[in-house]
């Protein structure tokens, strides 16, 4: 018999969560650190496979078999995701720029980009300062 649906404490700390990072994208063990001693790990596995089905989150898996979440109100075409190739740092990006990229790829090309899992790689703003720093220094 399945369980009534209930809110607790550890749910709602978990949707606050998201809801203070709405730009972002986590991994459940990200997730599980922010949250320190308010939710367990199994918990946060369980709530964010439960709000993914009643569709508060996206669910996300990059080329490396990493799973991410976001709230689902975040969704918006010219939505792209930036990997870092350097500390793995996934980024949620919404940009007007992006979205003119996809409607150029759509009208001239005839490919119609699915933003939601689109990934760009390259390095993130601080690996690539640490990189210029390490440059400087040799």
């Amino acid at each position: 018999m399945a369980r009534a649906s209930y809110s607790t404490k550890q749910r709602s700390s978990i949707y606050d969560f998201f809801l203070g990072n709405k730009e972002g994208c986590y991994t459940a063990k990200q997730i599980a650190q922010a949250l320190g001693d308010q939710a367990g790990g199994a918990t946060v596995y369980r709530t964010l496979a439960d709000f993914t089905a009643k569709g508060l989150l996206i669910k996300y898996t990059d080329d490396n078999k990493l799973t991410y979440y976001r709230l689902k109100d975040c969704s918006a075409a010219g939505h792209f995701h930036l990997k870092c190739t350097d500390c793995g740092e996934l980024i949620h990006m919404e940009c007007e720029e992006m979205s003119k990229v996809a409607l150029h790829i759509e009208k001239e090309h005839g490919f119609l980009v699915d933003s939601g899992i689109t990934t760009l790689y390259g390095l993130c703003r601080n690996c690539r300062r640490k990189a210029e720093e390490n440059e400087k220094n040799l």
